[in-house]
């Protein structure tokens, strides 16, 4: 089993058990999800979609755009595709 999760520095409440989440890789097509909500703030994701997620991750040339709620955030992906491949080996994906 593979986890996604995000925490930022705000405060991170939402209520309910999910939240909408859309992501994108560079400039691709928004994908749109519900994540899990964490009982101490952030999301999470897990399963296929998670693995999904990673191998978007391995596949982006410079970002991963996540937008949760108000929020929007970037994340680099410089020298992420040995850390995504040694997860996914791990989980024989």
């Amino acid at each position: 089993m593979i986890y996604v999760s995000a925490k930022l520095d705000y405060l991170d409440t939402v209520m309910g058990e999910f939240r909408n989440v859309a992501w994108r890789v560079d400039d691709g097509e928004a994908v749109y999800q519900q994540w899990e909500n964490r009982k101490k703030g952030g999301a999470i994701l897990y399963d296929e979609p998670a693995i999904e997620f990673a191998r978007k991750i391995q596949d982006a040339n410079t970002r991963i755009v996540v937008r949760s709620n108000d929020n929007t955030e970037q994340f680099g992906v410089r020298g992420s595709t040995k850390a995504v491949d040694k997860v996914l080996e791990n989980c024989r994906r």
